[in-house]
């Protein structure tokens, strides 16, 4: 018994010293490390100032360009300046800014935005442009970047037809009432129409009035006369590219020759040829009652008759 528990203590002698000695190995095996040795990750890659184009793109809708520019320094960056070229000829320089203000959204962020609206749609579509970018650091060096982007003109929408009364016989005592009704259609699809508007020239006048939207809701839309009679859009089916309008003549409204002009508008920011039509408003054959209280309003906009 006591040879055996003997055999046992020595076999436990000799793991444990094993096992202090490989610890012991291990602990001076390792090598000191600091703050200094720890990499990290320099997005400058031992650049003295980088800059580089994320984004360069052309806002249809509002006619303009958009450039975002990310530039870091090892000091600071002092400024950036963008260029945009067509046939190696400069059209526009700006200032690409970091402040939070206009279209930069965070200050101080290294990202820098900068926006140019040309006159017209027109030069810019249809070209080859280059974005050329060049950043400096306070310490005068420099970083030079570039992109590239053709612009394609989108298409616009079409009216198809246009339905206005040839003429409207005016009545001595109440409301007369037709409707204007425009066609309108996109090669996308019905998704891609904005808004239709008309316009009126009444007698009388040179120029036409303010702009009326037109309504392709199925006649959902109300407007209130003289506080009393309601009187809807006269669409008959929502959403079938058929956009209608009611047309009223009060007893003392004015008479004559009235023009209406249509332009359809697509989320694109192309724009339909005008289309423009004419109505006559022949006078009431006896003469109008006093109507004092001849207004119109509406939920969505003025009316544009009397």
């Amino acid at each position: 018994m006591y040879r055996e528990l003997g055999k046992s203590s020595r076999r436990f002698m000799v793991l444990f010293l094993t096992m202090l000695v490989a610890l012991l190995w291990g602990a001076c095996d390792q090598t000191p490390t600091s703050v200094k040795d720890q990499k990290t990750s320099n997005p400058l890659a031992g650049e003295q100032i980088i800059a580089s184009v994320l984004s360069l793109d052309f806002d249809y809708l509002n006619n303009r360009f958009h450039v975002t520019v990310q530039s870091l320094a090892v000091d600071s960056v002092a400024v950036v300046v963008g260029e945009f070229l067509h046939n190696d000829s400069i059209y526009y320089t700006l200032n690409l800014m970091d402040d939070g203000l206009g279209d930069d959204i965070l200050p101080e962020d290294h990202f820098y935005n900068g926006v140019w609206t040309p006159a017209s749609i027109d030069p810019a579509v249809d070209r080859d442009w280059t974005f050329r970018v060049t950043a400096l650091s306070v310490n005068g060096d420099s970083a030079v970047a570039a992109d590239n982007i053709r612009l394609t003109l989108p298409v616009a929408p079409t009216i198809d037809w246009v339905t206005v009364p040839d003429t409207l016989q005016q009545d001595a005592t109440s409301w007369v009432w037709d409707t204007l009704r425009v066609k309108v259609s996109h090669p996308e699809g019905l998704d891609e129409i904005r808004d239709v508007n008309f316009w009126v020239k009444v007698p009388g006048t040179s120029s036409y009035g303010p702009a009326n939207l037109m309504y392709d809701d199925g006649g959902a839309m109300n407007f209130i006369v003289n506080d009393t009679l309601s009187v809807n859009t006269f669409d008959d089916v929502a959403g079938d590219g058929i956009y209608s309008y009611p047309v009223g003549k009060s007893p003392s409204g004015v008479t004559g020759l009235t023009y209406i002009k249509f332009v359809a508008r697509a989320w694109n920011g192309r724009s339909s040829a005008e289309v423009i039509d004419s109505m006559f408003v022949k006078p009431a054959l006896s003469p109008p009652s006093p109507d004092p209280e001849n207004h119109v309003t509406s939920t969505a906009q003025a009316f544009p008759w009397n």
